[in-house]
């Protein structure tokens, strides 16, 4: 089955999302076993933690979250 759809986030500890933030690619199509590199950044004081998580959310896939 083909990920549509995918959406990536840059989030704080507590889930609030880190903005701003620039993503050089969003909004995926996945297929299975395929791999896809997306470059963040953002302002360092956006995230004065400095211990982001990224989420991603498909149209048809369960959100996924994974600490940095």
């Amino acid at each position: 089955m083909v990920a549509a759809m995918v959406r990536l986030s840059l989030l704080q500890e507590d889930g609030a999302r880190v903005l701003p933030t620039l993503y050089d690619d969003n909004y995926l199509r996945l297929l299975p076993g395929e791999t896809h590199t997306v470059t963040l950044s953002w302002p360092a004081s956006a995230l004065p933690s400095g211990r982001p998580k990224l989420r991603a959310e498909g149209y048809n896939t369960p959100p996924v979250t994974v600490r940095g």
